[in-house]
C-alpha cells in the first residue's frame, strides 16, 4: 500500500466538516480524521488518525475524557493475549509500548486516544480498537485536552457542507473499500444510499444545479477531497 517512488501525491489542505457537536473532540472514522473544537466559534484543529481494524471496531457514539496519562503502561486485554500467546500482560513506559507517550482513555472501557510506538497505523484500519495519532500530534493535543472532555464518535463516509457559498462533496471509502486497498490497492465501487436526498436539501432552491455525473464520479472514486458539486459554484470558481 505504499506508493512507490514517482508517485504523485495528492494532499488536500481542507476538509469538509462531519455532522456532529462542534465542541470538544469529534471523530469520523471514515475519513479517519479526529477534529478538536477548543472553544472559540469557528475554530477547529484536525489531524489524522488510525482505527480499529476488521473485528475490532472503534465504537460509535458519544462518550468523553476520563482520564489522562504521560508515560501510560499497558495492561494488556485478555482478548490481546489470547490473539498473542507470547505477550506480556503488562508493558512498562518505553519503546516498546503501543500506547506510546500520551494516552487518553475514554469512558468506553478497553479504548483510548493515544500515542503509538507504529506511526506507519496512522490512517489504516490497523488498531484493536483505539485511535492512533502521530506522536508530534498527540503531543500538540494532549495540554488542550482536560479530563470531562466531551468525545463523540461516528461514522460518515460522505460529508457535505459549505465554504463562502459553495457547496461541496467530500467522499471517503467504506470500512470493506479501505480493507480492500490494504490488500490489493484498489476498490469496488460502491453507492451511497439517502445521498441524492441528503444533496437536495443542502442544495435547497439550487437543487436544480446539482451535477449528478460529477456527483456520481466523486462517489466512485471517493478520493477524500472537497468537490463543487453545483453547476453555478464551478462556473463561479473558473471564473476567478
Amino acid at each position: 500500500w505504499v506508493p512507490g517512488a514517482g508517485t504523485r501525491v495528492f494532499l488536500p489542505g481542507e476538509h469538509v466538516l462531519p455532522d456532529g457537536p462542534r465542541r470538544g473532540i469529534l471523530i469520523n472514522l471514515a475519513d479517519m480524521r479526529l477534529y478538536y473544537f477548543p472553544g472559540p466559534p469557528g475554530v477547529v484543529e484536525t489531524c489524522p488518525i488510525g482505527t480499529g481494524r476488521l473485528a475490532w471496531n472503534t465504537p460509535h457514539g458519544a462518550t468523553r475524557i476520563v482520564r489522562k496519562q504521560l508515560h501510560p503502561t499497558w495492561y494488556v486485554p485478555a482478548s490481546i493475549l489470547k490473539e498473542r500467546p507470547d505477550q506480556k500482560p503488562v508493558v512498562p513506559p518505553g519503546p516498546d509500548n503501543p500506547l506510546g507517550d500520551y494516552a487518553l482513555y475514554l469512558g468506553w472501557r478497553g479504548f483510548l486516544i493515544h500515542d503509538t510506538n507504529e506511526p506507519d497505523s496512522v490512517g489504516r484500519q490497523a488498531s484493536h480498537g483505539c485511535v492512533h495519532l502521530y506522536p508530534a500530534d498527540i503531543r500538540a493535543l494532549f495540554p488542550l485536552v482536560d479530563v470531562g472532555t466531551p468525545v463523540t464518535v461516528v461514522y460518515q463516509e460522505a460529508k457535505i457542507g459549505r465554504r463562502a457559498g459553495v457547496l461541496l462533496l467530500e467522499a471517503h471509502p467504506s470500512r470493506a473499500q479501505a480493507d480492500q486497498i490494504e490488500d490489493r490497492g484498489s476498490f469496488t465501487p460502491a453507492r451511497l444510499p439517502g445521498l441524492a436526498r441528503r444533496l437536495k436539501s443542502a442544495a435547497g432552491a439550487q437543487a436544480s444545479s446539482i451535477d449528478w455525473r460529477l456527483v456520481e464520479r466523486t462517489v466512485i472514486e471517493r478520493r477524500g477531497v472537497p468537490v463543487p458539486i453545483l453547476k453555478s459554484d464551478r462556473a463561479i470558481l473558473a471564473s476567478g
